[in-house]
């Protein structure tokens, strides 16, 4: 086993991009020296040991504490896990699967895992057959989930599993009231019986060691798994570190799920490995309504200085009553997942009178690779400064064999590497095409460079929709929509929406002769689909979908749609009396939508443009350009 070794924080504070290349002068090894993910607990146990390190509230009351660890404690319940993973047989590749909402013990039970073997977390709002579907590619040969007496619910959708995983060796159950024997074991005491000052199995672990496996949002047929390593992860805390200039002395509120790239590491490993304090926001996270409208007497009382959420979450926040609340402690507030409108993100800055932080990541990046700089130039929808040791590039078409570059301000493919970015998915099958020919990841995201060289993201070249973070594959709607009876055909597609940002919604071809029940439709949809906000907020009834010419559903007309769409149904709640003659999407600049809202017949000019004025005030969230015009 190494010395315990620290991941040096650079002084230097990255305002520009000149930063970060200075920052790239240094030897790397000399900044981020660890090779595991154990060795970064280790050090943040030898140097800040008495410090506190993670505190799970049990209920959105900040008194209410279910655990609270030190860094050398934290430490060691990560020793007790490794080594009950090891004393099971877990060993090189091994996974250790977990399905459980944020309890006490999970995440020392990731990093254990980790440790001994491969960790792997699950969203445990999949349905059975999903999670029973990457349960099999993975091979996981430990299952960790709550027991009824903790989370009854997904106790007997998980417990349902078992026999159905051939690979399972044994499932230990967090809390009381399932059986033991067999494979079942009782997750506390099988921890307590471990030793906690060493790990008595130790293996060797470099930066190329996988470390976890990650399923993909929207992941349908064979499941999609990224392998992270050890250094892919190391890097991702250390480089986020650097850019938000965390320290031992800064506590982050950590409200997003353990299973998600985002709650993990840039609210967990990474705020950890500069030895700070982790406060999980219950089990359920942000999910709990409680605990996101008592945010600022959970910020006061704990002294937050890092506070993170998805933007619906932030929106939610922003209309949080904040006086009599002192949270001076706040020094910044980040985002991301998805876009977040200016008058959100402007409302919540002059709130709170502290910077709100945009960054870009996914999965395969293992949390952020660029980031808006806390102190310099920022610009509002842009995602910032590339992390050092990582690249951006902004390509004319990322399947060439040569890449050609875009020019500054050109929209162009995303692309990117560097020491934190996945090379490959499990299956062969979904890593052909997912990178260039020599080595860089295909984000399926447009956008371009600034003269500063910030990140403007202005579009997908992938069909996810992004509701609130959430990443949803149309194909897993559709494929639902389509085994109904009454079903010709479906296509899913986002609806833009001032709250979540987009919204799916469907467009469904009835078959011929037949009178479609659009409620028990949306029932249908509700009962199977595999995760519920996967579920369409609004389906559309049409005579036909849009296709190419070699029959396919051609989305960007139905994107078209879904604003049109969107707007009746916005004006509509406006005015009722508003007539519109019709809604036409017209190319806007820089490859977006534009809509032209013409009014039917009888107003005048001042009507007009007092309808406009109150339009642009009521839909300025939805971030769709559009002017009115009368006949």
């Amino acid at each position: 086993m190494k010395t315990p070794c620290k991941t040096t924080r650079c002084e230097r504070r990255i305002l520009t991009i000149e930063d970060v290349e200075a920052i790239e002068c240094i030897a790397y090894e000399q900044l981020v020296p660890a090779t595991s993910v154990l060795e970064l607990f280790m050090a943040t146990a030898a140097l800040h040991g008495d410090r506190p390190a993670y505190t799970l509230m049990h209920s959105a009351d900040p008194k209410d504490i279910a655990i609270s660890l030190t860094h050398r404690e934290m430490l060691a319940s990560i020793y007790q896990a490794a080594n009950l993973f090891s004393r099971l047989g877990v060993s090189g590749s091994d996974a250790v699967a977990l399905v459980a909402k944020s309890e006490a013990a999970v995440p020392s039970l990731i990093w254990g895992a980790e440790t001994a073997g491969v960790a792997s977390c699950l969203n445990h709002l999949l349905a059975p057959e999903v999670l029973v579907a990457l349960l099999r590619a993975e091979e996981a040969k430990i299952l960790i989930c709550p027991g009824p007496e903790v989370d009854l619910e997904l106790w007997q959708k998980v417990s349902g599993l078992v026999n159905e995983v051939p690979s399972l060796r044994a499932v230990l159950v967090i809390g009381g009231g399932a059986p033991e024997g067999g494979k079942f074991f009782h997750l506390e005491t099988a921890l307590a019986a471990q030793p906690s000052d060493r790990w008595v199995a130790p293996r060797t672990i470099t930066r190329d060691t996988v470390a976890a496996l990650f399923h993909t949002g929207g992941t349908t047929g064979v499941p999609k798994l990224v392998e992270q390593t050890h250094g892919q992860q190391i890097h991702g805390a250390w480089a986020l570190a650097q850019s938000l200039g965390t320290t031992e002395r800064d506590t982050a509120l950590n409200g997003l799920p353990l299973f998600h790239v985002g709650g993990l590491f840039a609210w967990g490993l990474s705020p950890w490995s500069a030895g700070a304090h982790v406060i999980v926001v219950t089990p359920l996270g942000y999910r709990d309504t409680a605990a996101v409208n008592n945010i600022w007497e959970i910020v006061e009382h704990h002294g937050v200085t890092l506070l993170g959420a998805v933007p619906t979450t932030l929106s939610s926040m922003a209309n949080v009553p904040l006086e009599g609340r002192d949270v001076s402690s706040l020094r910044l507030t980040l985002t991301g997942g998805a876009g977040i409108s200016a008058s959100v993100a402007d409302r919540f800055e002059q709130k709170l009178g502290v910077p709100l932080i945009e960054q870009y990541g996914m999965t395969e990046t293992a949390s952020a690779i660029a980031c808006t700089p806390v102190l310099g130039n920022r610009q509002r929808g842009c995602v910032g400064i590339r992390h050092p040791f990582s690249q951006l590039r902004i390509v004319k078409d990322p399947t060439s064999m040569l890449l050609a570059d875009c020019l500054p301000g050109e929209r162009g493919a995303v692309i990117c590497r560097g020491n934190q970015i996945a090379k490959s998915y499990v299956s062969p099958l979904h890593s052909d095409g997912a990178f260039t020919s020599d080595g860089w990841l295909i984000t399926g995201d447009v956008g371009y460079l600034s003269d500063d060289q910030q990140l403007v993201l202005t579009g997908r070249q992938k069909d996810l929709i992004i509701r609130g973070g959430h990443n949803i594959d149309p194909a897993a709607i559709e494929d639902v929509a389509n085994a109904h009876p009454d079903v010709l055909a479906s296509g899913a597609v986002g609806m833009p929406d001032a709250y979540a940002g987009e919204v799916p919604v469907l467009f469904v071809v009835p078959r011929c002769d037949t009178v479609l029940d659009v409620s028990a439709l949306m029932f249908h949809i509700g009962k199977n689909i595999s995760e519920p906000p996967a579920k369409p907020k609004h389906i559309f009834v049409v005579p036909s979908l849009p296709l190419t010419a070699v029959g396919k559903v051609f989305k960007p007309k139905l994107r078209e749609q879904a604003i049109v769409e969107k707007l009746k149904m916005e004006i509509a709640r406006i005015d009722a009396r508003v007539e519109i003659a019709a809604i036409r999407i017209e190319g806007g600049r820089e490859g977006t939508y534009c809509a032209n809202i013409e009014l039917a017949s009888g107003f005048t000019g001042i009507e007009a443009e007092a309808l406009e004025s109150r339009l642009n005030a009521e839909l300025r969230d939805l971030s769709i350009p559009f002017f009115v015009t009368r006949p």
